[in-house]
């Protein structure tokens, strides 16, 4: 997928943590990624990007997705780890942003 600057939006007023949005299509078989993705309909979701607390960056990045249940602990304790060894991660909210 490009983004273009008109389809993302990033609010980071800490610097180091906020949340991005920007938009995602729902295809709902795979006919519709392989032929018509284009013509799928566009919503907007979100996601909070966080920082590590040190260094300047750039950072290596983790799209973290959650499943069917939502964030579990463990999912929680992965991207802990991720910050602390210095990688940033992006928390997408895709279930949410449809609500």
């Amino acid at each position: 997928m490009v983004l273009s600057s008109m389809d993302v939006v990033s609010n980071l007023t800490d610097g180091r943590s906020g949340q991005i949005t920007y938009l995602s299509a729902s295809p709902f078989e795979m006919h519709h990624i392989l032929c018509k993705m284009e013509s799928t309909p566009k919503h907007p979701v979100f996601g909070n990007l966080t920082l590590p607390e040190k260094g300047d960056g750039p950072f290596p990045c983790v799209v973290a997705c959650h499943g069917s249940r939502g964030w579990v602990e463990h999912q929680h304790t992965h991207m802990a780890n991720w910050l602390e060894a210095g990688i940033a991660v992006f928390r997408v909210h895709s279930s949410d942003s449809r609500n």
